[in-house]
């Protein structure tokens, strides 16, 4: 199986509103957003879940989501002051990261061969 990596990022990036507006805090977790992260992950998950049964695309697709949440987090963390943090400003390269974390348990080791021997471009 041939995973589209760019695929699944642009289409993950795109069901996540264009900016949050982060101010930091002294607790945890160290900062608050508008909307609130959590709440839009899972509104994405509950937008995608299949009708029918569940399909790879659909394990893909929860995966991708999970992904970019993790990596859009990491961004928020990293600020200072109060701003807007777009999700332009989660790269690949960290959603890539994430995936592959997340595909690091034994249990996801076909899944994990299929991403890892998969192109970030298709042409």
């Amino acid at each position: 199986m041939v995973v589209d990596k760019m695929k699944l990022f642009e289409d993950a990036r795109k069901r996540w509103p264009c900016r949050f507006r982060v101010t930091p805090t002294d607790g945890t977790p160290c900062f608050e957003a508008d909307p609130a992260l959590a709440a839009v992950y899972r509104s994405i998950e509950a937008s995608c879940n299949p009708v029918g049964a569940w399909t790879a695309g659909d394990e893909w697709r929860k995966l991708a989501n999970w992904s970019f949440h993790q990596a859009l987090w990491q961004v928020a963390e990293q600020v200072s002051e109060e701003r807007s943090v777009h999700r332009e400003e989660v790269s690949f390269d960290a959603f890539d990261h994430w995936m592959r974390f997340n595909l690091s348990d034994e249990m996801w080791k076909p899944e994990r061969e299929a991403y890892e021997a998969s192109p970030t471009h298709f042409q």
